[in-house]
């Protein structure tokens, strides 16, 4: 009553271990495959693009806004000197 058959545990265990280097095998074929692929180089080359569009709109965008305040605070300089114009009651 003691004894445990352990004859059906080996087939699993021969072919986990069968398993393992075709596994490796089938990484290193798909690492090889996509260092090969183009397409993947294309998608890089598209984002370095885009990122330089981005870079190129941020900075236009940083340089408006430096311009836009400058002549939002003319305007309003211009707009207190009218309503509020300087006494001619001084000395």
């Amino acid at each position: 009553m003691g004894h445990v058959d352990l004859s059906l545990t080996q087939p699993c265990d021969q072919q986990r271990m069968h398993r393992g280097p075709s596994a490796i095998k089938r990484a290193l074929a798909a690492t090889l495959r996509l260092a090969g692929d183009q397409r993947g180089a294309t998608a890089v080359e598209y984002g370095f693009i885009l990122a330089l569009i981005v870079i190129a709109i941020m900075a236009s965008v940083a340089g408006l806004a430096e311009k836009t305040t400058s002549m939002w605070n003319d305007l309003s300089s211009s707009v207190t000197a009218v309503l509020n114009p300087p006494s001619r009651n001084g000395p």
